[in-house]
């Protein structure tokens, strides 16, 4: 089996499936990293000059969700100081995308946080196309690490990356040549079965007659977690109510992202003390 590295986290919110989608071979119901799609939370704008301070775009998207932009602003420049947080919207650590969902529930939108990694045998390939320029997914591609264990994997997405964002190949509308010229249906989550057809559909994506972005295109896993589940441990910064896991949990949040507090052991201390 090939070995897939992790690429980064997202908290994708629920779209509908769009007018020009084939109704036959879409689901209803979509979730990508593509943004023209997805919305992503947090929503933040790194091109905006007071990043990571909160963007209009950040303050639409409070205001629509009723959370507090005070405490989300905070939180914010506190998960980018930490680097847990990176351009674009793309969350570094699996505790603290579980963190934000569950400081800001919303009943107004249904959020799935989702883990892409990249095949080994693209990696060479992205290394060599993008450059390193501090954006989430690149930073997390030349770690090499391996996907969480407890995700369950949705297929894989035909993403073009640009910019230290994606494109999906669903918003080209190419699921019809996937299907004419390939023989290639989406599975029930919108996604393609298997690495070997998604490497066909991702060949076929880059030709320049299917009109996509003339970006570098490679088939990527979503696999999806659980966007509200802690390990039975965990703990709050007392100060600020951050979520805080123990050190030895795996894939967890290894400190607390209140800066008043650097580490759960410290934080224990004082309390002690």
């Amino acid at each position: 089996m090939t070995e897939h590295f992790l690429g980064g986290f997202y908290l994708v919110a629920r779209a509908e499936r769009r007018p020009y989608m084939d109704s036959h071979l879409v689901p209803g119901v979509l979730w990508t990293p593509d943004e023209a799609i997805c919305g992503i939370r947090p929503d933040c704008d790194p091109l905006n000059e007071d990043w990571p301070a909160c963007s209009p775009a950040d303050r639409e998207t409070c205001e629509r969700l009723g959370i507090d932009e005070t405490s989300y602003r905070d939180w914010v420049r506190t998960a980018v100081a930490r680097k847990h947080l990176a351009p674009w919207n793309v969350l570094l650590d699996i505790g603290a995308a579980r963190d934000f969902a569950d400081r800001f529930p919303s009943p107004r939108e249904h959020v799935k946080l989702l883990a892409i990694a990249i095949p080994e045998t693209f990696v060479k390939l992205f290394d060599a196309a993008v450059p390193r320029t501090g954006c989430g997914v690149d930073v997390m591609v030349a770690q090499r690490t391996p996907l969480p264990v407890g995700g369950e994997p949705l297929g894989y997405d035909v993403l073009g990356y640009e910019g230290g964002s994606f494109h999906s190949f669903l918003v080209n509308g190419l699921e019809r040549e996937y299907a004419t010229q390939l023989a290639i249906r989406l599975n029930r989550h919108g996604k393609i079965e298997g690495l070997e057809a998604a490497t066909r559909a991702a060949e076929l994506t880059r030709d320049p007659s299917t009109g996509a972005e003339p970006v570098d295109w490679l088939p990527w896993l979503l696999v999806e977690y659980p966007a509200r589940e802690a390990p039975a441990h965990k703990h709050r910064c007392p100060c600020c109510a951050f979520l805080t896991m123990p050190e030895e949990t795996p894939g967890s949040l290894e400190i607390c992202i209140c800066p008043a507090h650097p580490t759960l052991r410290d934080a224990s201390a004082r309390r002690r003390s």
